[in-house]
């Protein structure tokens, strides 16, 4: 069943059409990977699924509902988290309190709240603390909890990025090239949690240059070139799809 369709997308930025009316269906449940070269789209598609762009033209299907319409915040309390190609932590806060933040738009707990039913706001910010608790440990980030967010190397700044995604509870998790400047072991333990996400019913859309990684955890794949879906389909199918080797994998199948 599909969670998530893309229908004639397309952008423009002032005489610049970033996208050109593309289609995209993800189903639930399934890794589902999104390539190109290099201005492609991928970005831009991303930030158009997030609600960080808002579509010139088409729709945006997901669980059914079209939120071409809708912003950012609004798709996150629907169900769609996303991690950024650059790593946008809070790094003089906690790891704790970076992934506190990511239940936000799930919280009830305002200025109001907390002045004038501090006992309901305690109690909430009492389970933030326990979930949050729960995400440290599944990541195994438990040992940085009270470590300020600057002081982790970069691939456990990626987790903690993910960690914080994942503390909105989203049944659709964008992640935008996770394994961008992660060293081999740590692209392996990436891997191991990308395919443990999906173990836990999440559906997954990953944009990734690292293409051993991407080939190998992704069901489907979708190719854009020029801001146009070129290829969809199995990774084997991608792997020798003529016009995705010239156009993206510069005549060498992956």
């Amino acid at each position: 069943m599909a969670l998530l369709e893309v229908r004639a997308v397309r952008k423009v930025f002032g005489g610049i059409v970033a996208l050109r009316d593309v289609d995209m269906t993800v189903s639930e449940g399934e890794i589902h990977g999104l390539i190109g070269p290099n201005g492609a789209g991928k970005t831009t598609l991303f930030n158009v699924l997030s609600g960080n762009y808002l579509p010139a033209s088409g729709q945006i299907l997901f669980a059914g509902r079209d939120l071409a319409a809708s912003r950012a915040h609004e798709r996150v309390k629907y169900g769609i988290a996303r991690t950024f190609q650059n790593i946008r932590l809070f790094k003089s806060m906690s790891v704790a309190d970076n992934i506190k933040t990511g239940f936000h738009g799930m919280t009830r707990t305002g200025w109001l709240t907390a002045i004038f039913m501090p006992v309901r706001a305690f109690k909430e910010e009492r389970l933030v603390t326990a979930e949050a608790a729960k995400l440290l440990e599944r990541l195994n980030l438990t040992w940085a909890a009270d470590e300020p967010a600057v002081n982790l190397s970069y691939g456990d700044q990626r987790r903690v990025e993910i960690a914080r995604a994942l503390a909105a509870r989203p049944r659709l998790l964008l992640l935008d090239e996770p394994a961008a400047g992660l060293n081999e072991t740590e692209v392996g333990v990436l891997e191991h949690l990308i395919r443990g996400i999906r173990g836990a019913g999440i559906t997954i859309v990953l944009v990734e240059h690292d293409m051993r990684l991407l080939m190998s955890v992704a069901d489907r794949v979708t190719v854009l070139a020029h801001g146009q879906r070129i290829a969809q389909g199995i990774p084997e199918e991608i792997r020798l799809n003529t016009r995705v080797i010239n156009e993206y994998l510069g005549g060498v199948p992956a």
